[in-house]
Order: C-alpha cells, then structure tokens, then sequence
C-alpha cells in the first residue's frame, strides 16, 4: 500500500495556523517555518511502519531537504513531480524522463521568465529544478494578467493569494502523471493520496482513495472530504490514511 501526500498546508502548515503545541519541522536561516500538529506528527510516523509514504510536492529540492519530519521517506516526488529523491538523491533516470517531457516547453519558459524580469510588480523570480517558473508579485491580478498575456495552453497558471505567490507549469509536469510514472516502476496498490490544492487533482484522481478538504472537487474514485468542524486538515488527512491501511490489509 502506497499513501502519497502533498506537504504543505496537507500534513504540515506555516505560522499562519501556529498553535503552541505544534512541533517544528522545517528550519531556514534560524527562522521557524513550519510545523505539525503532535496529532498528524505521531500519527504519519504510524502510517508509514504500515505502508510506503511518499511525499509529493511542488517544493524544489533544496525546500524539501530542509524538512524534518516525523518519518524518512526513501523517495519523494519534489518539483512537482520533476525530480525524484531516493534517499535524498535525484534520480537520473527520472532526470533525464523530465528533460526529454520539457524539451517542447523551452520557449514558453523562456517567455514567462522574462515576462516576469519586465513586471514591476513581481520579485524573487526562480527556475526550480530547471523545471517551472516561480515567483512573488506584489500584485497577484496584475501578474497574472501579464503571464496570460504570453503562456499557451501547455502551460499550467497557479497561484497563492495569500502569499502572493505565482507559478508557472508545464503541464506534462503534473502530479498525477509523476505519481502513475512512480507506480507504474515500483508497484504498491492500493493508493491513498491527499492534497489541498488544484496542483494535487491529478494524483488525486489516480489514487484509490482521495483525502481533500471539503471545497475541492475532484473526480476520484473513493473521495473523503473534510469538513473543517472538528480539527486540523492534517490531523484528518492522517487519521483518515491510518483507518483506511487497516480497513484493506
């Protein structure tokens, strides 16, 4: 059995939802980023001795490497499914699968990232993993405008309000298709997924069993809503993962 998860604001949250019982796990230039519920914490730590945690993320690599969570997953999908970490390491033959699936992208990338160098509103512009465009605009709406101005319908437009964050994505790189391509090498059925957001439809509509929270709609086979009552996504997602291993081994 397979339980793949999305990260942030799915089994782990910012300051934003801070309370203070939560347990840290990410640390970056002496600051506090992230944490757990001891809930989630002690519950993914059981999970994962009943079956394979794979953590699966738009973080880069150089973000998820600065976790430290409850459990020490083998492999993680990083990078939107662009990069495959086994023991921390990037997979070269997952590398060189990603390059040959990008090689038709190259110029819409080249124009997003040069779309944002010209907008006056956006900042910390990156190439994560040489794979898709980041960046922090000032100005969510007008960023967007200016990216949908140039990118085409390869590409997949994201952004997060509520950090003012702004992604651009080739969509052959899509969780979903990264998750199938794992499973597909590596075996291990059934699949319980969770995810929060739109990035995590795809892998969500792979799997088995979909978590989500109430307001996404996904086409799964077996989804479980939250309902935001009685607690934290996280502890849900984990609780949920650990009754449904047992139900089915």
């Amino acid at each position: 059995m397979l339980f793949a998860s999305d990260l942030d604001k799915t089994l782990i949250h910012s300051k934003m939802k801070l309370t203070p019982r939560d347990v840290c796990v990410e640390i970056h230039k002496g600051r506090e980023l992230s944490f757990m519920t001891p809930c989630a914490a002690r519950t993914l730590a059981e999970v994962a001795e009943k079956c394979v945690f794979l953590p699966v993320t738009t973080r880069s690599a150089e973000q998820y490497s600065r976790l430290n969570l409850p459990v020490s997953p083998r492999a993680a999908l990083v990078s939107n499914g662009a990069v495959l970490l086994k023991n921390g390491a990037p997979d070269r033959e997952w590398a060189a699968r990603t390059e040959s699936l990008l090689k038709n992208c190259a110029d819409g990338i080249e124009r997003a990232r040069a779309a944002l160098e010209s907008d006056e509103n956006a900042y910390d512009l990156r190439f994560v993993d040489e794979a898709f465009i980041f960046a922090k605009t000032h100005d969510i709406s007008a960023t967007l405008g200016v990216l949908e101005k140039i990118t085409d319908s390869r590409f997949t437009l994201y952004a997060a309000p509520e950090y003012g964050k702004v992604y651009v994505i080739p969509k052959v790189l899509n969780k979903g298709d990264a998750l199938r391509r794992y499973v597909e090498i590596y075996g291990s059925r059934p699949v319980i997924c969770a995810g929060d957001s739109s990035l995590d439809a795809s892998m969500l509509e792979f799997a088995d069993f979909a978590i989500t929270p109430e307001g996404l709609s996904v086409s799964a086979k077996k989804h479980i809503k939250h309902s935001g009552k009685d607690n934290f996504f996280e502890d849900f997602v984990t609780e949920t993962a650990w009754r449904l291993i047992n139900e089915t081994t």
